[in-house]
């Protein structure tokens, strides 16, 4: 499931999205606006999804620095999840991956929860 398809799928679900090209974009993207969801792609130009996520997690404002965020990867090792869950993501996807798949960490709950 690319992007595209990602955005028709929650906005056919009557989720209001908002789209970053890269990491520094989503950043700033956060600290103007408030979020319930963040679907963070880990590959991206700029700045990647963890040290976006990282930055975000540094905000002073509870309502953004709190935010859900869940991680997009292409990399299949799970063996990331600690890195993953360090930079203060609360869940991950692996690439590719179905409506269901999505739906499930979409209402899920933090995967990283001891």
């Amino acid at each position: 499931m690319n992007q595209e398809v990602i955005v028709e799928f929650l906005e056919l679900e009557d989720y209001d999205i908002e789209q970053a090209n890269d990491g520094q974009e989503a950043l700033d993207l956060v600290k103007a606006n408030n979020y319930d969801l963040i679907l963070m792609d880990i590959m991206m130009p700029v700045m990647d999804g963890v040290t976006a996520t990282r930055s975000i997690r540094e905000l002073d404002d509870p309502q953004k620095s709190q935010v859900r965020i869940i991680a997009v990867t292409a990399k299949v090792a799970r063996d990331n999840a600690h890195v993953w869950k360090q930079a203060g993501f609360n869940g991950y996807i692996i690439k590719p991956f179905d409506e269901d798949e999505l739906w499930a960490v979409i209402n899920s709950n933090d995967q990283f929860s001891d």
